[in-house]
């Protein structure tokens, strides 16, 4: 773990209106290792790119805390992937006086409001974990008669930010006012059972589960401030790669593994652009 969280310049605290747009996706290892075979990469190119795709809209949320305090910890925000931080230190200003203070991702926040924009209002039943290198959720699938839940879970493997988020205060001002980070975690994804409590009570819900998916992804943003002060805008390009990991009791993940040869199997590119909203 090269940082210990993504700390962000100063000029990202608030609130923002998130558009995300799929602008690539790519089958490096061919269609057979992409997930859902030539007919999910089609349907991901034709719903998501081909035509201009459509755009995903959100709220994102960056928050003051502490290096010391640790707080709820920071996150890679952006357009597909893990969005960011828990919390810390609430609104609290100083950021540009306090050598101590940074700008953090609120991870809990930004995951929520992703979710809901893809998956519906509802979709985010409990998060159980929200720090810098775990975060856990339950959600709801759109269109779930079961009653099932799928239990999410995301561990950090490393991270990594220019300039280096430990000899960097959040005040930094990166030249030509761009700032790249980059995380690489493993998403365990397993159905959760309810038993019969209701899809609005967490604690009815037995995590007996089976597992339906290990992969490990690898989220690269590079943020364009626009110059480096204050702005009400920022544009981010981002880059995700989805890795194959070995499995020890299913023969035929462990063979798709194999095959990958350490390449990743599905690579999407991103245009996100924040707009201030508070």
């Amino acid at each position: 773990m090269e940082a210990p969280d993504v700390y962000y310049p100063a000029s990202f605290l608030g609130t923002w209106g998130a558009s995300s747009r799929t602008v690539g996706v790519e089958a490096p290892c061919g269609y057979d290792l992409f997930g859902g075979g030539r007919a999910g990469y089609d349907s991901v190119y034709e719903s998501e790119v081909a035509g201009g795709g459509s755009s995903l809209e959100y709220r994102a949320r960056f928050v003051s805390s502490s290096r010391r305090g640790g707080g709820g910890g920071g996150g890679g925000g952006g357009g597909g992937g893990w969005g960011g931080g828990g919390g810390g230190g609430g609104w609290g200003g100083g950021v540009e006086d306090d050598d101590d203070a940074v700008v953090v991702a609120d991870r809990e926040y930004n995951a929520r409001e992703i979710a809901r924009a893809a998956m519906g209002a509802h979709s985010v039943v409990d998060t159980t974990i929200a720090t810098p290198n775990r975060y856990s959720c339950l959600l709801a699938p759109p269109g779930n008669d079961t009653g099932d839940l799928i239990s999410v879970d995301i561990l950090a493997i490393g991270r990594r930010v220019e300039p280096p988020s430990s000899s960097s205060s959040s005040s930094m001002r990166p030249e030509g006012g761009k700032f790249v980070c980059a995380e690489f975690v493993r998403q365990i994804v397993s159905r959760a059972r309810n038993n019969g409590g209701g899809r609005d009570n967490p604690n009815s819900i037995a995590l007996v589960t089976s597992t339906l998916s290990v992969k490990e992804i690898e989220t690269i943003s590079l943020y364009d401030m626009g110059g480096g002060g204050k702005s009400d805008k920022i544009t981010c390009r981002q880059r995700t790669a989805t890795y194959l990991v070995p499995s020890q009791t299913d023969t035929i993940a462990f063979k798709r593994w194999q095959l990958s040869r350490g390449r990743p199997v599905d690579v999407r590119r991103y245009d996100v652009t924040y707009t201030r909203v508070g």
